[in-house]
């Protein structure tokens, strides 16, 4: 048995890239058994995409390797409410990636279950991720600001 938890992040402005994770505990009494987490963080391509869109696509993840009885965690309402309470998908963006859910999720009978942002160990690795990508970002401007800067003085002779 398995507990998969899943995040996504979307990315609408340029620079940005979408991200989904999958965060699989094994729980097992097998003592040959792998220990610890397997964490896979994926790219998602395109220009422009939702969190919402990031999120199925990390839901679509788990369920490709959910089986029977497995748990998937998430902090998405969303994707709680449209697989499991029979809410309503009124975006177009979201219909094909909530087709391809519902299938799978119907083929495969894992357990959905929503949690707060806080217990959820995939996005809790995902803003970890994102703050250390924020200060590499910011890292990497600032040596590319003073480089340019030291030409600069240098052709001024200073």
């Amino acid at each position: 048995m398995k507990t998969i938890y899943i995040d996504g992040k979307g990315a609408l402005l340029p620079g940005q890239i979408a991200k989904y994770i999958t965060y699989v505990e094994q729980t097992s009494t097998d003592p040959q058994a792998g220990i610890g987490p397997t964490i896979e963080v994926k790219d998602i391509p395109g220009e422009r995409v939702t969190n919402n869109e990031a999120e199925y696509k990390g839901l679509i993840e788990a369920l490709t390797i959910a089986e029977a009885g497995d748990k998937i965690i998430t902090d998405s309402q969303l994707l709680v409410g449209h697989i499991t309470q029979g809410w309503k998908v009124k975006a177009p963006n979201l219909r094909e990636l909530y087709q391809q859910a519902k299938a799978l999720f119907n083929q495969k009978t894992p357990e959905l279950v929503w949690v707060m942002r806080s217990e959820n160990k995939a996005g809790i690795y995902l803003d970890k991720l994102s703050r250390k990508e924020r200060y590499q970002r910011r890292k990497a401007r600032k040596h590319d600001s003073d480089t340019s800067t030291e030409g600069i003085l240098a052709d001024t002779g200073q």
